[in-house]
């Protein structure tokens, strides 16, 4: 299958690019975290276009809508988006890929093919993708991340930055497509999560933002100055205490969470089962009820 008939070329290769880094909406897109970690690196390194994935194939439209938007009273679409980005390489890194993408509700193999077809285009070694999930976890402990990776290069550098061993299972979104097809091309793949709280439900959230610029940008050596995005991400967190603190409810469910969370740390990192944490959240809201609260 010719995969190129997939996309809208807009520059042919100029360069070999080392990495290709991901993200996409939706599923794996928690306070839009991810794509919003990517768009920064898309900006901060004076990246350029060079290619989109043509929506037709892979999205139901009935679901993912396209978007009526009006310019000088004139009106337009705007379709479900994967992009690709290079940025060349200079002194201090070699260049990068980036794909700036919308998780596809089709040919879910086909379109992960695709992908790699591009990044064969310019001999990537390795596809690292960044996502955001929701979990039961406070604001108030440091940031937890989990990851996986077939980089031998990166396993010491996940285990420098504390990024833990994810053995997650169970319905599972496009990332995890990504990587079997990577797989089977002989290429690396890793893949890390930041964690968000389950009850800050408010996009973006420019702390894990962040830390997830932070985080890539020790995983590529890259030199980036983000000062603005730390104080964007100190500012929204400040925000956040302070609703907390407003409200008794969530100052109880936050101290469960953080007795849950600090158990995880004297379990060096083992995570409890999920359905234990479920299991502490349900009679939380249930002695909620039952007090009258909920």
């Amino acid at each position: 299958m010719s995969y190129e008939r997939f996309f809208h070329i807009l520059d042919a290769p100029e360069e070999p690019a080392k990495h290709l880094i991901v993200a996409f909406r939706g599923w794996p897109d928690a306070n839009e975290a991810a794509t919003e970690s990517i768009s920064y690196l898309i900006e901060q390194l004076h990246t350029k276009k060079i290619a989109d994935l043509d929506p037709e194939e892979f999205f139901d439209f009935s679901h993912y809508r396209p978007i009526t938007t009006f310019t000088n009273n004139e009106p337009h679409l705007g379709w479900p988006r994967n992009e690709v980005f290079l940025k060349k390489s200079d002194d201090i890194s070699p260049a990068l890929l980036f794909l700036l993408g919308t998780e596809p509700s089709l040919k879910w193999r086909t379109f992960t093919e695709a992908i790699v077809w591009m990044a064969k285009q310019y001999n990537v070694d390795s596809i690292i993708h960044l996502g955001s999930l929701m979990d039961a976890v406070p604001h108030t402990r440091p940031l937890r991340f989990t990851g996986i990776t077939t980089d031998k290069k990166l396993v010491e550098i996940f285990s420098n930055l504390n990024i833990l061993s994810s053995h997650y299972h169970g319905p599972t979104g496009i990332p995890a497509v990504l990587r079997e097809t990577v797989r089977t091309h002989n290429l690396q793949y890793a893949s890390f999560w930041a964690h968000s709280p389950h009850y800050l439900q408010v996009p973006p959230n420019y702390f894990i933002t962040y830390r997830l610029v932070q985080t890539i940008s020790q995983v590529l050596g890259l030199n980036l100055p983000l000062e603005n995005l730390k104080n964007a991400g100190l500012n929204f967190e400040m925000i956040i205490q302070k609703a907390v603190e407003t409200d008794k409810q969530l100052i109880s469910l936050v101290k469960r969470l953080e007795d849950n969370y600090d158990l995880t740390e004297e379990l060096d990192g083992e995570m409890p089962k999920g359905s234990d944490v479920v299991k502490d959240l349900e009679l939380f809201l249930k002695d909620l009820r039952d007090k009258g609260h909920a």
